[in-house]
């Protein structure tokens, strides 16, 4: 038999090994896909819940409605409002569920409210044989989200309480644009927002030559937390380093948010590389003075670890980098050993600290 019909065992195995290889890289990345998918999930869900809370309180009658006018929601003012149970009503078009005499205009009304329409002077909108004592002030007006299209409508009966009808109506879209700035699990800014701030806060810095900081903040080894004690207790930590974070940096102008899963950043205007140390240490400390138990047998409490860049403009000086060096330094403090706080001074000859719990001295850090 000719050399050529024996296959060479080594190149098989190389094969086999590069397949394997391969297979085990697309199984990483789908793991790091379910989990970002998981994490917006997450998010979604804490928003829904403070969009329930809002629309639940509100003072007024309120109505939602999808696009195909069927009632997805009620409040419980408009519960009593109209004298009927929620679960009565959900599922069904809304004209369905109005006297049969006012049905052709109750169709009208819905269908130019559900494009935009603010409808004054709603004559009267009955439940079946049930007078819900609606009268010629009452005003159906829709609810928009933050990109601006219509999710709802809302009616009140009675607007001598009401001062300002307009008045209501932006308060409503106010809380609901609130609701888009803000991380619904730990009701912090978001991404997106933060962004923004920064961005001003670099171009103010630059005007006023005054020493601005950018703080990156993580939860040192969450994901085994996470896995360990599952994800309500690792929601709930988020929860607690939030509001620590929140209180550590609370004068006019600082900005907390959260970046992504346990990761955090803070945007604090008017802080030189002293102050940063403060407030990143004072960050660190409360919350390992938290004592959140990091596994089972409370061996250890959850930290987090600290990287802060401080920049003080200088005269012609571009911005620099500010986030990714306060990454760097986040990445130092991990490398470190975790629990630990580290400054950097941009463009600066000075000290920058490292701190941790069991750090008694000071470093020179300087980029």
């Amino acid at each position: 038999m000719s050399p050529a019909m024996h296959p060479d065992p080594d190149s098989e195995e190389a094969a086999l090994e590069r397949r394997v290889a391969e297979l085990e890289q697309a199984l990483k990345a789908s793991e790091e896909s379910l989990a970002i998918e998981r994490l917006k999930l997450q998010q979604t869900e804490a928003a829904l819940l403070q969009m329930a809370a809002l629309f639940g309180n509100a003072p007024v009658s309120l109505i939602l409605m999808g696009d195909d006018g069927r009632i997805t929601d009620l409040n419980a003012e408009a519960e009593r409002a109209f004298r009927c149970r929620r679960e009565a009503v959900l599922g069904r078009p809304l004209e369905d569920v109005i006297d049969p005499v006012d049905r052709e205009e109750a169709r009208r009304l819905i269908a130019e409210c559900l494009e935009g329409a603010v409808q004054r002077g709603v004559e009267r909108l009955l439940w079946p044989g049930r007078a819900c004592g609606l009268e010629d002030s009452t005003l159906m007006f829709p609810i928009r989200n933050a990109a601006g299209e219509v999710v709802g409508a809302a009616m009140t009966e009675d607007l001598t309480e009401i001062k300002d009808s307009r008045s209501l109506l932006a308060t409503v879209n106010r809380e609901l644009r609130q609701l888009a700035v803000l991380d619904g699990l730990t009701g912090l800014v978001n991404r997106r927002s933060y962004e923004r701030v920064l961005s001003r806060e670099v171009r103010r810095a630059a005007r006023s030559r005054e020493p601005m900081t950018v703080a990156m903040i993580d939860v040192d080894e969450f994901k085994a937390f996470n896995d360990t004690l599952g994800h309500a207790a690792g929601d709930a930590v988020l929860r607690a380093v939030a509001d620590v974070l929140r209180g550590a940096a609370q004068r006019a102008g600082d900005v907390v948010a959260r970046y992504g899963g346990e990761e955090f950043v803070a945007v604090l205007p008017g802080v030189d590389a002293e102050g940063a140390a403060r407030i990143g240490e004072r960050m660190r400390s409360e919350v390992e003075q938290l004592a959140v138990p990091r596994d089972d047998d409370d061996s250890a409490v959850v930290t987090i670890s600290v990287g802060l860049a401080t920049w003080v403009p200088y005269r012609d000086s571009a911005p620099p980098k500010i986030v990714e060096a306060a990454d760097r330094a986040l990445y130092q403090a991990k490398d470190e050993g975790r629990n630990r706080v580290v400054v950097v001074d941009l463009g600066r000859d000075g000290p920058a600290r490292s701190l941790g719990a069991d750090a008694g001295s000071s470093k020179h850090e300087a980029s």
